[in-house]
């Protein structure tokens, strides 16, 4: 596990502090505290709480709980759960979640490090880079991040999007189906990731939190609601398009495998009735005139190609080489 531990200061914003600094009484705390958890066990966040007054039933209770996308109010405990997606090419999300109370902050996350999930914090020691040094000022940050990140995302999803298009436009036949299921799958899984999110948010924006004042925080939550919307109607439209491009593509396909089969079947005609005058004349009878005659063999090579070239002339005129 890695953990980091910060101080949330109104005049200083977010300053990084030992561990063994965290007062152990939060009823009585003067200041409000913000714990970062990577990669934490169960009974490792279990200690945390209860080095911060959480009441065991409630240690319990969070240690139970499914990982979904969440908003929750625990005893005095406001609990959030989101996905968040490093790029388009993760096959699940990770979930951070944010432990609030009134005087401490807990976070906790899968596989990122703190300065991959927040990058300002490794700009400098003390960071004001919050807007409100407090545990509702980490939730609008969390929630700023998640559609910094959506749109990221969602600018590289298109990014591929077009290409894909430029291709389909330009030359169809050379369209990769399996490149288009690709990247339908990552849109599906990306915006997927934006509805759970937007359902958080606009979770946290209805929610009356008896543990937390969000008011300050409230306009904002609801245009990161209104901007991950946008973002899950992008991800709509991409899949609504990448359905267009299969189709183009597999009429594309088809379209080929038609010229191919077109192809085999002019050869098959021609060679029809060649093979039918070789499979007369090579018939071991002893009562066959053309035998004895001197010019038949040339006679029956030039019938041979008299066919074929009045066969190809037939096929031609009717189109079929179009």
């Amino acid at each position: 596990m890695d953990e980091k531990c910060f101080r949330l200061d109104p005049d200083d914003g977010v300053v990084p502090i030992a561990a063994d600094e965290i007062k152990t009484d939060r009823g009585s705390a003067e200041s409000t505290y913000w714990i970062d958890l990577a990669n934490p066990t169960p009974d490792q966040i279990g200690t945390w709480l209860a080095l911060l007054g959480v009441a065991p039933s409630i240690v319990r209770l969070l240690g139970e709980l499914p990982t979904v996308p969440r908003v929750l109010e625990a005893g005095d405990l406001l609990l959030v759960q989101v996905p968040m997606l490093r790029s388009a090419d993760d096959p699940q999300p990770d979930y951070t979640t944010l432990i609030a109370a009134p005087h401490f902050c807990v976070t906790v996350h899968e596989s990122e490090s703190l300065n991959a999930l927040f990058p300002a914090l490794a700009d400098t020691a003390v960071s004001k880079w919050v807007r409100f040094a407090s545990p509702a000022g980490l939730i609008d940050k969390l929630v700023e991040l998640g559609v910094e990140r959506g749109f990221d995302l969602a600018q590289r999803v298109r990014g591929r999007l077009l290409r894909l298009q430029e291709v389909a436009d330009e030359t169809p036949d050379t369209l990769d189906i399996g490149d288009i299921l690709t990247l339908k799958r990552l849109t599906g899984r990306v915006q997927a990731v934006f509805e759970d999110q937007q359902l958080c948010v606009e979770q946290l924006v209805d929610v009356s939190s008896t543990v937390l004042d969000l008011a300050a925080i409230r306009s904002r939550l609801v245009a990161g609601a209104r901007s991950l919307d946008h973002l899950a109607r992008r991800a709509d439209r991409s899949q609504a398009r990448l359905d267009e491009i299969h189709r183009h593509a597999s009429l594309a396909a088809q379209e080929a495998a038609n010229r191919r089969l077109n192809t085999l079947t002019i050869v098959q005609a021609i060679f029809v009735p060649l093979t039918l005058l070789a499979g007369i004349y090579g018939m071991n009878f002893v009562m066959m005139p053309e035998l004895h005659w001197a010019p038949a063999y040339f006679v029956v090579l030039a019938l041979m190609v008299l066919v074929a070239t009045g066969e190809l002339i037939y096929f031609w005129r009717r189109g079929w080489f179009d």
